[in-house]
């Protein structure tokens, strides 16, 4: 069982209103706002216990999921969850592509292929972000490229933000 983002708030509207008209139809003192709140800790509890949910198909929330990308999106993110992101299958880019992958107290994994031209910036606070070659780094940024990113070339820009979290970058053909 999977609640996406639409279900979620739609179940969370549904509670409130119900909640509002009993409220004021059987002129009843409910804690609307308390009873709302609990609401929303028993979703997320049961979205936790039955495999999390997912917003887009790009976010990875409460759950653990492999994403394998033939055509980058804009932005992935990995929110107190596990995931990969498979970009190893993606062309060489016709132009400068850039992407995010945000990793937020969450386990992060990212693969890409070393023919194809990729820059990677990382952004890391309070985390762990290991590089091909054994280079990591906790705090700060750092630059990585594979060997095919040429001076003038097009190249995917992959920039990497981790916060309380973990991420690997594996090169994989």
């Amino acid at each position: 069982m999977r609640f996406s983002g639409e279900y979620f708030i739609g179940v969370i509207l549904i509670v409130l209103g119900v909640l509002l008209l009993v409220r004021h139809l059987f002129n009843l003192n409910i804690p609307v706002f308390r009873v709302l709140l609990g609401a929303i800790f028993i979703l997320i509890g049961i979205s936790i216990a039955f495999g999390g949910f997912r917003g887009k198909s790009t976010d990875i929330i409460f759950s653990s999921h492999n994403i394998e990308v033939a055509a980058p999106e804009r932005e992935y993110n990995f929110i107190f969850s596990n995931g990969v992101v498979d970009f190893s299958k993606v062309p060489p880019p016709d132009n400068i592509q850039n992407v995010k992958v945000n990793t937020i107290f969450s386990d992060g994994t990212i693969i890409i292929n070393p023919q194809t031209p990729v820059l990677i910036k990382t952004n890391a606070a309070f985390a762990s972000a290991n590089m091909p070659g054994g280079n990591s780094i906790t705090f700060g940024n750092y630059n990585y490229k594979t060997k095919s990113v040429l001076p003038g070339s097009n190249y995917l820009e992959i920039e990497a933000s981790v916060v309380f979290g973990k991420l690997s970058v594996i090169e994989r053909p």
